[in-house]
């Protein structure tokens, strides 16, 4: 996926029954690093359709709706720290 490392949080879970259906909404929040002075960084909800099979629930589809989509990048610096001045 061309990331060194992502880091996705799930929160605010809405659970609505219907016999052995249900659909989920839940918030996302992902972090994904591109290289030490950049990530990625996404916002939004997933909507899940959930069924019941022998007893297990089963996510049958997931759909992702974003909020947001940004990435963050630091400017990067390859100056030499300055010398102490030494008085004479």
């Amino acid at each position: 996926n061309g990331y060194q490392a992502t880091q996705h949080l799930i929160g605010t879970i809405n659970i609505s029954l219907q016999n052995s259906q249900a659909t989920m909404s839940s918030y996302l929040h992902a972090t994904h690093k591109l290289s030490e002075t950049s990530i990625d960084v996404a916002n939004g909800t997933y909507e899940d359709e959930v069924i019941n099979e022998n007893g297990q629930w089963k996510i049958r589809r997931r759909t992702l709706k974003l909020i947001d989509f940004l990435n963050l990048s630091s400017p990067t610096t390859k100056e030499k720290p300055e010398k102490p001045h030494k008085p004479n």
